[in-house]
């Protein structure tokens, strides 16, 4: 029931915004290594959500805020909805939460188990779940929502870093 009234919601929302928001990637299992190592010297955070994940959009909406104050903040979103099927729900979401600027990527392939198994094989599934990425360090993954005070402290130690580059 939550699925189905999340969807007619998401495609009410399609219908009624009508442009184009930023237009999701594929990834596959064997792309996630090259994922995880872009920008090993910097620190940047990969956020995976799921469009029938009612917490996940209380953190994308927590990333919205966090973007108006710092719009060029590394951040990774990785959309779980295996599938081009669910592209236009996944657009609708993007420019609802206005993160068009970010690089979004979705899950390619029917092999969910071997995506979890290369991003880190600690992971069980559950969503929402964020990777801070810090050079010389494994990633660090969070399960559940992120504090909107810990992404708020995130997002101004990266706005002092890319004023030092």
């Amino acid at each position: 029931m939550k699925r189905l009234i999340i969807r007619m919601l998401v495609l009410t929302t399609l219908l009624a915004l009508g442009a184009e928001a930023a237009t999701p990637q594929a990834l596959s299992a064997k792309d996630v290594a090259a994922l995880k190592m872009r920008d090993v010297d910097k620190e940047w955070l990969m956020i995976l959500w799921s469009l029938e994940c009612p917490p996940c959009f209380d953190e994308l909406a927590s990333l919205q805020t966090l973007s108006q104050q710092y719009p060029n903040l590394p951040l990774v979103l990785v959309n779980t909805d295996i599938g081009v099927q669910y592209h236009q729900e996944r657009q609708v979401v993007v420019k609802e939460f206005a993160l068009q600027p970010f690089e979004h990527y979705y899950i390619a392939d029917r092999q969910l188990n071997d995506f979890r198994q290369q991003l880190d094989a600690s992971w069980h599934g559950e969503l929402p779940r964020s990777y801070f990425f810090i050079p010389g360090r494994d990633a660090i993954g969070v399960s559940g929502v992120l504090k909107p005070e810990l992404l708020q402290r995130w997002a101004q130690q990266q706005s002092q870093l890319s004023k030092t580059d």
